[in-house]
């Protein structure tokens, strides 16, 4: 079949239906969409909502939107973000094809979408209810990527934990005292524990931040970092992949995904400034009371006695596999 997968450019939103997509077996064509200006949301929402006619889909898509649409017709439109939804909609409706949306409706109504992916249940039919958000990652990708990373190591077989850092934002505000507990809990876990790190920053930690953790953390505690505000390298796949435990800042809903589907144990590192809205924390509570992670503060992380046991992989695979039963009759 032919799969539009609709991209307003963030890679958060783009990252989540390429997801969708693999786990359904899909290949996507991406289309680049951008909405011209926010006041467009008003009207298309009134459209979509209110006017079933397709008439009008078509000079609305060119009126409001920058995009440039494939020739082939496609058979599902699949978008994330809320920019990507009316377009969504409409371009489903010009060619009455199927469409899935990943995330809120801010007020679109579900009847739009053959199906809608949500964390948390809105109360329709064609609601499917994630147990963790979609990650891209594929488990036998990880593996190869980590087994290449090992077998440039020293030592090949030696124990790895992977360190993951974000920055502020999500409701979540790092300040010194946050990273120099960090550094100083990664270098009393690697003596405790026997292991070396894989550490990698993101694009907002922020420079002064990195400085202090590169100022802090002794190379010998490092088996491999990425300081990506100098030198940045796309390493998520290896380093989790190579590593038996994952600890990631909680401020990234897209990089605890990929800790988690990973199916090793992911601890959840929170600042002393933690102040997520009531859905993000009502996420990160439902990720840990299924066992998918453990939330820590940052504070306490030197004290914290770490499990090297796996999350069991079945868990993350039963829900893979009653998505694509739920999902995949819906595009016959």
């Amino acid at each position: 079949m032919t799969v539009w997968l609709l991209s307003d450019g963030l890679p958060g939103h783009v990252n989540q239906a390429r997801a969708i997509a693999s786990l359904l077996g899909l290949s996507v064509t991406e289309v680049p969409v951008r909405l011209r200006h926010k006041l467009w949301r008003l009207v298309l929402k009134a459209v979509v909502n209110w006017l079933p006619s397709s008439r009008m889909a078509a000079w609305l898509l060119r009126s409001a939107y920058q995009m440039v649409l494939p020739l082939e017709p496609p058979t599902l439109v699949l978008s994330a973000g809320g920019n990507t939804s009316f377009a969504n909609a409409l371009i489903a409706r010009q060619y009455k094809s199927c469409n899935f949306f990943i995330g809120s409706l801010r007020g679109l109504s579900p009847k739009a979408f053959t199906a809608v992916f949500t964390l948390e249940p809105i109360g329709a039919s064609n609601n499917v209810v994630m147990a963790v958000p979609p990650s891209p990652l594929v488990p036998a990708e990880l593996a190869e990527a980590g087994t290449a990373l090992r077998a440039t190591l020293a030592e090949p077989s030696e124990k790895l934990w992977a360190m993951v850092i974000g920055g502020d934002g999500a409701g979540f505000h790092y300040q010194q005292a946050d990273w120099a507990a960090l550094a100083s809990a990664m270098i009393e876990l690697s003596a405790q524990y026997h292991c070396r790190w894989l550490l990698t920053t993101s694009r907002r930690t922020g420079l002064p931040a990195e400085q202090m953790l590169r100022s802090l953390i002794p190379p010998e505690n490092l088996a491999d970092a990425v300081w990506y505000g100098s030198v940045p390298r796309p390493v998520m796949k290896a380093f989790l992949g190579a590593a038996e435990c994952i600890f990631v800042t909680a401020d990234s809903m897209s990089m605890l995904a990929d800790a988690m589907a990973t199916s090793r144990p992911v601890y959840a590192l929170l600042p002393k400034q933690s102040a997520p809205d009531t859905r993000y924390q009502a996420a990160l509570r439902r990720f840990a009371d299924d066992g998918f992670l453990v939330e820590v503060e940052i504070s306490a992380l030197e004290q914290q006695v770490i499990s090297e046991v796996d999350v069991p992989s079945q868990a993350i695979e039963q829900w893979h596999e009653a998505l694509r039963a739920r999902v995949l009759p819906l595009l016959s």
